[in-house]
């Protein structure tokens, strides 16, 4: 119905709640950040919405395999076939 600018504040206000009230890697962070950056989406806000989806994929990441130095060099991995 094009009521974007709404949802947007709704998921925001949740977002600053949700943060505070349970902390960066409660479940529900990441799951407002992932339909605020939809939402973004629909508007046109390709940034913002790139911004949070990284933060999303970043957290994932850095819980499951601990953090990323940006200055180490990439490893870069082959499949051997057998």
């Amino acid at each position: 119905q094009g009521k974007y600018e709404e949802v947007e504040r709704y998921y925001q206000r949740a977002l600053e709640i949700y943060e505070a009230k349970l902390g960066p890697d409660d479940p529900n962070v990441a799951k407002t950040k992932n339909n605020l950056a939809s939402c973004y989406l629909k508007q046109g806000k390709y940034k913002e919405a790139e911004i949070l989806y990284k933060q999303v994929l970043t957290r994932a990441h850095e819980r499951e395999f601990g953090t990323i130095d940006e200055n180490l060099p990439q490893v870069k991995t082959q499949v051997v076939k057998k």
